[in-house]
């Protein structure tokens, strides 16, 4: 059902009825998990918001700098809490608002800013295997005694996890 885009809902105790997926109905991969949209949307409302200051200045290099100053710091703050992926912050994000994207003849009143952020995907089912032996004859440590196997102290190993 998840490959449809359906989120299924589970019964949980104590708790409930609860959506279990994270899937959209939108049929592009770039908007196929709810944590994306989001994301994208707390972005653009706080960029939106906190650049209000710049609606009445004059479009040039000083504003475009200081526009690209400000979604940097406030993406690079996204990226050091997690909630953009990337090793760096130049792998996490990009911030265009310079000359290419703002031509001298059309600064009519409009600045345009182009912004890419590369968002977590969840993991919506990553499957392992955890294996464990239970080694018969082996006494376990006298505080931890091991469960008793055929009438025998029993210890277990973790013998490791694949995936």
């Amino acid at each position: 059902m998840n490959e449809a885009g359906v989120n299924c809902l589970r019964a949980f105790p104590n708790n409930g009825l609860r959506v279990w997926g994270t899937r959209t109905l939108s049929t592009s991969p770039d908007w196929k998990y709810l944590n994306v949209r989001r994301l994208v949307s707390y972005v653009t409302d706080s960029i939106r918001t906190s650049t209000d200051w710049a609606i009445l200045e004059p479009n040039g290099d000083s504003l475009q700098t200081s526009l690209r100053q400000a979604v940097t710091s406030f993406l690079s703050d996204q990226w050091r809490i997690g909630a953009l992926s990337g090793r760096t912050p130049n792998e996490a994000f990009f911030v265009t608002c310079d000359e290419n994207n703002n031509p001298p003849a059309s600064t009519d009143g409009t600045v345009v800013m182009h912004i890419g952020v590369a968002p977590l995907r969840p993991a919506e089912f990553v499957t392992f295997t955890v294996t464990a032996a239970c080694l018969a004859s082996l006494r376990a440590p006298s505080r931890h005694r091991g469960r008793r196997a055929h009438g025998r102290e029993a210890a277990m190993t973790w013998l490791g996890v694949a995936r």
